[in-house]
């Protein structure tokens, strides 16, 4: 019953996916708000939920609570921890776990090179009995799994350290992706995160004939087409001086407030400053259509300087 008690839990149409893949996908509160945000990985015998929230326990609840007519164990993990690699060596400090973790037995082993996005693998663990770490490959990154037992024993062996939180907040905004803070308030098609779903195909979930999930009714029409609302989530662009905007500034168009900053940061791999904030789309564009509101380039001000509006 996994299958069918996650159709109506996630956005994702994860009827379709195979073993080793995963998927970018939320949760909704009935209102279509957003609960949860995250990927959903199918693995050979489970299905796995990777999802940022404001409160982890308020999600494990929400899950139990919609468990009520499924055959389905739900359990949350406490033995490993995730950490997001990235970067041009990420894939060279991968393999040194994997091959530290594998005794070098794997040393020639070129499975997480080859490894597409959306796609995930996992290896034995040769200090934990019955344990393995995990492998998913993400557009922001590499996320690994490694059991709690052995990480700071791994991290000493191979000179490994966390970055702090500014280099991760500068890659999140430069590649636009939400942090869950920014859009806890609002609904998957005011944030932008559309791709969170399925295809629209003829049973898709999206449409009439498709399953139900919590929070469907309040986002699509009956023929499986996102409906319209007032705001959506942008990335803005200035590659003039001037400071970095800080969170809630002002977005103005012609003197009129158009909408306010949830992140920003200095780009030296883009060479501007990059925020992200939340338009009103009819105040902007005069249009409330998202798709025509796309092909139009606009520019913005905020705290005095200008900036290029584009969508996600």
């Amino acid at each position: 019953d996994a299958k069918r008690y996650l159709d109506h839990i996630v956005t994702c149409d994860n009827r379709t996916m195979e073993q080793g893949t995963s998927r970018k996908s939320l949760v909704l509160n009935p209102d279509g708000t957003i609960m949860g945000l995250g990927i959903v990985n199918k693995w050979k015998a489970f299905y796995s939920l990777i999802m940022d929230s404001e409160n982890g326990d308020s999600l494990m609840e929400h899950l139990v609570k919609n468990n009520t007519v499924f055959d389905v164990i739900i359990s949350k993990n406490v033995i490993n921890n995730m950490y997001l690699v990235q970067g041009e060596k990420s894939v060279e400090v991968i393999e040194s776990i994997m091959n530290y973790l594998n005794n070098n037995k794997m040393e020639r082993c070129k499975a997480i090179k080859h490894m597409n996005y959306q796609t995930n693998i996992n290896f034995s663990n040769q200090f934990v009995p019955n344990n393995s770490f995990s492998v998913i490959n993400t557009p922001q990154g590499f996320i690994i799994s490694l059991n709690k037992v052995i990480v700071n024993k791994l991290f000493d062996k191979l000179d490994l350290s966390i970055s702090n939180n500014e280099s991760y907040e500068t890659n999140r905004i430069e590649t636009g992706q939400p942090s869950f803070i920014d859009i806890k308030n609002y609904n998957p098609v005011e944030a932008n995160l559309h791709s969170h779903f399925g295809k629209n195909y003829k049973y898709s979930k999206r449409g009439s004939l498709g399953i139900d999930f919590i929070g469907k009714e309040a986002l699509f029409t009956e023929r499986g087409i996102f409906k319209r609302f007032k705001k959506t989530r942008v990335m803005m662009y200035s590659c003039g001086k001037g400071l970095i905007p800080p969170k809630d500034s002002s977005i103005y168009l012609n003197n009129k407030k158009v909408g306010f900053v949830t992140s920003s940061t200095a780009s030296d791999h883009l060479k501007c400053i990059v925020s992200m904030g939340y338009i009103d789309l009819e105040k902007t564009f005069s249009t409330r259509s998202f798709s025509l509101a796309r092909e139009i380039i606009k520019k913005v001000e905020i705290n005095g300087n200008e900036y290029f509006i584009k969508f996600l």
